[in-house]
């Protein structure tokens, strides 16, 4: 009796961890037991009435209780699978069917394409006459070009899809099957309208980031602060991984944690004041008390809703959520008590969450943080004898533990082991908090008043480019990371029963060793650092408002034709500093790279857009462009039949408010006071024909006092407009001419004439859009021949022209 009272003293506390360790125990051992639900239902009614004759013997009780979640858990997994569904959506892989479900996760935006994870209900096998109640979840991929594209489905739709069922091409047991470009179709009655709505306000949140910062940084912060990983993120990703540094920019525990505390401080107001405090049970009746834990639980969940709700960010949420609830009720915290039900809640729902990467990660982190902490910073503490290394103790003992604890879950699902990472977290980590903050303050203020937010991104811009370089640094380390190869998964018990070990046996220590010393914080440096934030704001400023002179004319053709679908842009600086951007090409990622490489970091506007064609090569990277900056105005020559592409291109310019300009043959458009464009083709009445997409583009000149340049663009293929422009002999004049051309087309006779009109110097071929099954682009063999230089945009790459009071000059890179 004595040894059951010891024991259940020690236990005194953990009664939810050992329940909700038996539950997922259950859980885990029906994935190998096949046998039917009835049976661990009867099971678990037994022990159920075990715990009620036995309630009086607390120690019996509670091993009761442990085998009745242990069965009951088993039950839960077993009513999860469906084994005798004659429609389950397993039984029709290979096949073409019909289906009807839901959006029940975020889009994830590709390079060229994007995925959705849909809950389906409903399955037909004859193109939708029948239809057969179902349940499951598949995975779709679909083309899409922009990160909102209304044209396609959402977070939320209600879809109908048809197409042949594929083995899925992600690795989680609650997907069962995937499908690959199906015929969709939305189906707007029955689509979650909450969950759209915080969909698109998330997705405003990301336009309001990516407006304020160039990229990468940009990307970094949309990632850190709403969990949503843009295609420009993509080389950062894999540098990230290297250094195993991927939990930095994934809303979790510690961004949590930072949000609680920054809504207990700003909340403090409501508080009791000093020399007031209720006491526990006055504080259950204090309307203060509960009206501020009410706020602190409605930012806490609004702020999971934003950042994707994912099993890792709900199970943060709930923690904080039992923090906040804790201290309104005058209760103690305990973190494995916070932690075990969590896990529990999470996987009642979900049971295939114990298999989730991101949730293990997540747990296994959280718990590391928790148990190995005290042992790593008792083991660490000669560090604090060497000069400056005090403040290398804590990080170093923080990365260490969640490496050490989620060693086994990183390196045998992705056969990589980071040497580097203790390094990179240690240098990384620091701005990681500032970068929270400055993040939540940049989205506040960009609902309010953009400019207001810049202010506060010219703040994080230096914190974000020191990371982005900080982690690329030492991901080209040599020997950063080690490959290894296939390793079996039970390796993961012993490592963590040689790591328990470990734990018990260093415990005792470190019950006397010393906290860590705070770096004590002086008042003269706090005012220095107040005093060089205050005089960086007006400087910076200055900088943004007035940019000096730049004396010439840049005309650049940015290189955005490394994918196989091409295209043009080109980026035209003016001597008074005003910025044009032509076209786009296909890659937004490319180009918005290349645009941020070429700007400061502050400039996020554009005098004047151009389109010269409203094909996709063109337009395609033009829709992250009109999402990220301010354009003052838009300019192209309008479309006869509007295609998908050009429909979405014109919704984004009108749902943004921006000038848009249709023109025609004798527009002048200024672009500052020494450059003008001038429009000579199409007419205002557009032609119509078989090829009225090439035969109505933009023909422009740009004229400045030294120098001038043609841009005859895709009606370089056109016998029709370069008859027509034939008329205007003295407009066609120019220093330089530039044109699309494609290797598989030969040029109409057409433009030979027009260019000995124009006499150029310089011949500029861009290249044109490329088939899907054409891998490289292949350079024109045979371009036009003339007494002027011919460069390949494909061959040369990224080419500059300057023009000065000096004169002009063609530099190809």
């Amino acid at each position: 009796m004595i040894n059951q009272q010891r024991l259940l003293e020690h236990l005194r506390g953990l009664t939810l961890v050992l329940l909700a360790g038996a539950w997922h125990i259950g859980l885990f051992a029906a994935s190998f037991v096949g046998l039917p639900a009835p049976l661990f239902l009867l099971a678990s009614g037994v022990l159920f009435a075990s715990i009620v004759l036995c309630w009086r013997f607390p120690l019996y009780r509670l091993l009761f209780a442990c085998c009745f979640c242990l069965f009951l858990g088993m039950w839960r997994y077993t009513t999860a699978i469906q084994h005798d569904n004659p429609y389950a959506l397993t039984n029709y892989l290979k096949q073409s069917v019909s289906l009807r479900g839901i959006v029940v996760d975020e889009p994830r935006l590709h390079e060229r394409s994007r995925t959705l994870i849909v809950t389906v209900n409903q399955l037909s096998e004859d193109d939708g006459q029948t239809w057969h109640e179902t349940r499951g979840k598949i995975i779709i991929q679909l083309r899409a070009i922009a990160l909102n594209d209304p044209y396609i489905a959402s977070y939320g739709d209600s879809l109908e899809l048809r197409g042949k069922l594929q083995l899925p091409f992600t690795h989680s047991p609650d997907i069962q099957a995937s499908m690959s470009f199906p015929r969709i179709m939305v189906r707007d009655e029955e689509s979650n309208i909450l969950l759209k709505t915080l969909y698109q306000w998330r997705m405003h949140l990301v336009h309001i980031l990516l407006q304020t910062l160039p990229q990468p940084e940009a990307s970094l912060l949309v990632a850190l602060l709403l969990n949503v990983r843009l295609p420009e993120l993509q080389p950062l990703e894999e540098a990230l991984r290297l250094t195993n540094t991927t939990h930095l920019i994934s809303p979790s525990g510690f961004q949590i944690t930072l949000l609680t505390g920054l809504l207990t401080r700003g909340f403090r107001y409501l508080q009791p004041r000093k020399g007031k405090s209720p006491l526990p049970a006055q504080r259950l009746r204090d309307w203060r008390q509960w009206l501020t834990g009410l706020l602190s639980l409605s930012c806490i969940a609004l702020y999971s809703i934003l950042c994707g709700a994912g099993p890792a960010v709900l199970r943060a949420a709930l923690m904080g959520a039992l923090v906040v609830l804790a201290s309104r009720m005058g209760r103690i915290y305990n973190v494995y008590t916070a932690l075990a039900f969590a896990a529990l809640l999470l996987t009642l729902f979900d049971p295939f969450l114990l298999w989730d990467i991101g949730f293990l990660l997540s747990f296994a982190g959280t718990l590391g943080l928790v148990v190995l902490t005290p042992v790593l910073l008792w083991l660490l503490r000669p560090l604090r004898k060497l000069p400056l290394c005090t403040l290398l103790q804590e990080p170093l003992a923080t990365t260490f533990a969640a490496q050490l604890a989620t060693l086994p879950i990183q390196v045998i699902p992705f056969h990589q082991f980071s040497l580097i990472s203790p390094l990179a977290n240690v240098l990384a980590g620091p701005p990681m908090g500032t970068l929270m903050l400055l993040g939540l303050l940049i989205s506040g203020l960009g609902l309010v008043f953009l400019p207001f937010a810049q202010i506060c991104a010219w703040l994080a811009w230096p914190l974000l480019w020191y990371t982005d370089t900080v982690i690329r640094w030492c991901a080209q380390l040599p020997y950063a990371s080690l490959t290894l190869g296939e390793l079996p998964a039970g390796l993961a018990i012993p490592y963590y029963m040689l790591l328990l070990a470990g734990i018990i046996a260093l415990r005792p220590l470190t019950t006397t060793a010393e906290q860590p010393q705070q770096p004590m914080q002086q008042p003269l440096w706090k005012l220095l650092r107040l005093v060089l934030v205050a005089g960086m704001l007006p400087c910076i400023g200055l900088l943004a408002a007035f940019p000096p002179a730049r004396g010439e004319l840049t005309v650049t053709f940015l290189p955005v034709t490394e994918t196989t679908h091409q295209g043009q842009a080109i980026l035209i600086q003016t001597q008074d500093n005003k910025l044009a951007l032509i076209d786009g090409g296909a890659d937004p990622v490319l180009l918005s790279r290349e645009l941020d490489s070429r700007l400061p970091f502050w400039r996020h506007t554009l005098d004047m857009l151009l389109l010269t064609t409203p094909r996709r090569e063109h337009i395609a990277g033009l829709q992250t462009i009109v999402e990220r900056y301010h354009i003052n105005t838009v300019i192209d020559a309008g479309m006869l039949h509007p295609d998908a592409t050009y429909a979405l291109w014109r919704r984004t310019i009108d749902e943004r408010n921006l000038h848009y300009q249709p023109v025609s043959r004798g527009t002048i458009l200024p672009l500052g006071s020494l450059c003008e464009l001038h429009i000579l083709w199409p007419l205002q009445e557009l032609h119509q024909g078989s090829n009225e997409v090439r035969d109505n583009s933009l023909i422009f000149r740009l004229v400045t006092p030294q120098f001038s340049m043609l841009f005859l663009g895709a009606t370089a293929m056109s016998s029709y407009a370069l008859n027509q422009i034939e008329e205007i002999r003295d407009s066609l004049r120019a220093d330089i001419v530039q044109i699309v051309g494609s290797a598989t087309k030969a040029f109409p006779s057409a433009l030979q004439s027009v260019l000995q009109i124009a006499h150029p110097s310089y011949l500029i071929i861009t290249p044109a859009a490329q088939s899907a099954r054409e891998k490289d682009v292949p350079l024109i063999q045979h371009p036009p021949a003339g007494p002027w230089y011919t460069l390949q945009t494909i061959q040369s790459g990224t080419v500059e022209i300057h023009s000065s009071a000096q004169g002009w000059s063609c530099n190809p890179g």
